[in-house]
C-alpha cells in the first residue's frame, strides 16, 4: 500500500492555466498594494497636516512669548554658563587656610550641587535635588563657609 502517488500517475498542468494562475496572483497582488499604498499616503498626508498645524501653533506661542518683556530677559540670564577658564582661576585661589579646612563648594558632598548653580540651573531645582538626596540646601547661601575636609 501506497501512501503517496507516483509522479508518473498525476498528469502535468498545463502551461496556459499556470501562466493565468500566475497573472491572476500578480493582479491581486498588485490591486492589493495599490489600495496600501494610497491608504497610507492619505494618513501620512493627514500627519503631515496636523504637524504644520502645531508648528504654526508653536510658532504663534513662540511669538506671545517673545513680546512679554521680562520673561526673554530671564531666558538669556539662565542659559548663559559660566566660562571654564573663570572657573579654573577661581578653584586655584582657593587654596585651603587652615589644615583640613575647604570651602563648601569645593567639598565632594556639595560641589556637584555648585556645579550645577554655575551651569545656570535655577536656585530653586538645586534646592529641591538637596532635599531629595539628603542634602543641606542651606549650604547654596554661603559657598565660602569653611567646613571639614572628610565631613559636611
Amino acid at each position: 500500500m501506497e501512501y503517496g502517488r507516483k509522479e508518473s500517475s498525476s498528469p502535468a498542468i498545463p502551461q496556459v492555466k499556470s501562466v493565468l494562475l500566475v497573472n491572476n496572483f500578480i493582479a491581486n497582488t498588485t490591486a492589493f498594494l495599490n489600495v496600501f499604498a494610497a491608504t497610507c499616503e492619505e494618513k501620512l498626508s493627514g500627519v503631515s497636516d496636523r504637524l504644520s498645524d502645531v508648528e504654526l501653533t508653536l510658532s504663534l506661542l513662540e511669538a506671545k512669548l517673545n513680546s512679554v518683556p521680562g520673561v526673554v530677559a530671564e531666558q538669556k540670564a539662565e542659559v548663559e554658563p559660566f566660562p571654564q577658564a573663570e572657573e579654573e582661576e577661581e578653584e586655584e585661589e582657593e587654596a585651603p587656610q587652615d589644615e583640613g579646612l575647604i570651602p563648601i563648594r569645593s567639598h565632594p558632598d556639595y560641589e556637584p550641587y555648585f556645579r550645577l548653580q554655575k551651569l545656570g540651573v535655577p536656585e530653586p531645582q538645586i534646592r529641591l535635588k538637596m532635599e531629595a538626596e539628603g542634602v543641606d540646601p542651606a549650604a547654596l547661601a554661603d559657598p565660602d563657609k569653611m567646613v571639614q575636609r572628610d565631613s559636611s
